[in-house]
């Protein structure tokens, strides 16, 4: 093959792998799984963006009687320093507790874990240890901000299939996470959200599931 047609093919392969990722970059990021489970119901919240898992958390809280909702807090850089030159501000977990009191979530459905959380892979495993201690939990349902929603799942089935749980694990992406899939894109802002997302997902797939 001549160098003209080896940079022929070598760029029409570049243009095509970058099409595919123009349309399912995006796509590919949101995961949602609904199993049928036998058991209790534990809603894992994992923490970031309050408002959009804040209002997932609330409805699926709704369409399960009986579920508790769980979070770990997280590391709150902010209110460390703030607090060092007594300027008191209410923690992320602490702000994310009133917001789904407000959202009509019984504060006694409500557990969350001192951590703190670094990362979603120190997330699962605070819970995954939390959750060894009842054996009637049959079911957790992951929420998280949409572009989230697949790694969240993979460090959380990786996390329980060390810990020996035989928990069913369903993931409800957050419908009002402010992220647009399809064009992606055309907003700097998702943009910055997929290429982030997919640094960490590769990331944790050669390096971080490994430690």
């Amino acid at each position: 093959m001549t160098k003209r047609r080896l940079f022929i093919a070598c760029s029409i392969t570049g243009i095509l792998i970058l099409s595919l990722f123009l349309i399912y970059g995006g796509r590919f990021l949101i995961y949602k799984k609904t199993s049928p489970a036998v058991g209790k119901s534990v809603i894992v919240v994992l923490m970031g963006s309050l408002p959009d898992r804040a209002l997932e958390t609330a409805r699926v809280y709704k369409e399960k009687p009986g579920a508790s909702v769980l979070y770990v807090s997280p590391i709150d850089p902010a209110k460390h320093f703030l607090d060092s030159i007594n300027v008191p501000i209410p923690s992320t977990a602490k702000s994310f507790h009133d917001a789904l009191l407000n959202l009509n979530v019984k504060g006694q459905d409500i557990v969350y874990l001192r951590g703190p959380g670094f990362s979603t892979q120190d997330e699962a495993f605070y819970i995954s240890r939390y959750l060894k201690q009842d054996s009637t939990i049959g079911e957790v349902v992951i929420v998280s901000s949409s572009f989230h929603s697949r790694r969240a799942y993979l460090v959380f089935q990786d996390r329980f299939e060390k810990a020996g749980l035989k928990i069913t694990i369903n993931v409800s992406p957050s419908r009002y996470t402010d992220f647009n899939p399809n064009y992606w894109y055309t907003r700097k802002a998702d943009a910055a959200v997929v290429a982030t997302e997919w640094m960490k997902l590769i990331y944790y797939l050669f390096v971080g599931q490994f430690q």
